[in-house]
């Protein structure tokens, strides 16, 4: 088979034995025209993954787009070398990042969202979603906009996640998500939690477009899911909370990724400093 051939071969198995979603496959396909595009359709050895790297770079991606491509064919490498494809076994080293601070809601930000009083079927849809991933840091499109009725277990205060790669985790809520999510439960006759008006999956897409909407009535000029989940972690650690913990309720499969998610801001290392510095403590 040539390399076309086989990567089809890997999206195959990584869908129909792994059990990846649509988002990965989508990412693994990126990641590999990427490198066609590049370098062409040939085999690779360590001179092509360096060529690969440099046109990318010289193209002007950036270095964190970089190591996402670069990411994406690595998991096609090890596949590829797992079934006797490669003569020996590759590996892209991925190249230094400048280290960004991840951005998240502030409390002012946070209060207007837990403040916006819903009118229609949709609002009090959108109000609970919002709630949802503030109480949890859940992922919105693969966990919650597939979440089902049985996955909340109301009296234990525990919702069943089924995150990236069909991975199942527990994740606590607390009292006021209970009472929030009874009360839109009540309104929804639908399987799933958070559906369309009857009763399908929603559409990423959608949801993206009725928040921005949101956010626009609400006068915040911000957008994105994506950062409930860093504000989640982020606090988490602000209020002492054990990161192994964290990582078990973000559903990390490392603890490196989850350091990503709580670096703190110059803010939080002044208020840090404010406690342990020893002159402020002996003068």
């Amino acid at each position: 088979m040539n390399l076309e051939e086989l990567f089809n071969q890997f999206v195959k198995e990584k869908t129909f034995l792994a059990g990846v979603t649509p988002k990965t496959v989508r990412f693994y396909r990126q990641s590999f025209n990427a490198y066609t595009r590049s370098v062409g359709s040939v085999a690779p050895d360590r001179f092509i993954l360096n060529d690969f790297v440099i046109k990318l770079r010289e193209g002007g991606m950036s270095s964190s787009g970089t190591n996402v491509y670069i990411r994406g064919m690595n998991s096609f490498l090890s596949w590829l070398w797992e079934n006797n494809h490669l003569g020996e076994r590759l590996k892209i080293k991925q190249i230094k990042e400048e280290k960004k601070i991840i951005k998240t809601y502030n409390e002012t930000q946070l209060n207007a969202f837990l403040n916006w009083k819903p009118k229609t079927w949709t609002d009090f849809r959108m109000h609970a979603l919002i709630y949802t991933l503030i109480d949890t840091g859940a992922r919105i499109d693969v966990e919650l906009l597939n979440l089902r009725r049985a996955d909340i277990l109301i009296d234990d205060l525990l919702i069943k996640l089924s995150g990236k790669g069909s991975k199942q985790r527990m994740v606590p809520m607390s009292f006021e998500l209970r009472k929030v999510l009874i009360h839109w439960l009540r309104k929804n006759e639908f399987e799933l939690v958070f559906p369309t008006r009857d009763g399908c999956k929603q559409g990423y897409r959608n949801v993206f477009r009725d928040f921005n909407n949101l956010c626009n009535k609400l006068g915040l000029d911000v957008s994105g899911f994506h950062r409930f989940r860093h504000t989640f972690a982020v606090e988490y650690v602000r209020s002492g909370g054990n990161i192994m913990y964290l990582q078990k309720a973000l559903g990390h499969s490392t603890l490196q990724m989850t350091r990503r998610y709580t670096e703190l801001n110059d803010d939080d290392l002044k208020q840090m400093h404010k406690k342990t510095s020893i002159l402020s403590r002996l003068k």
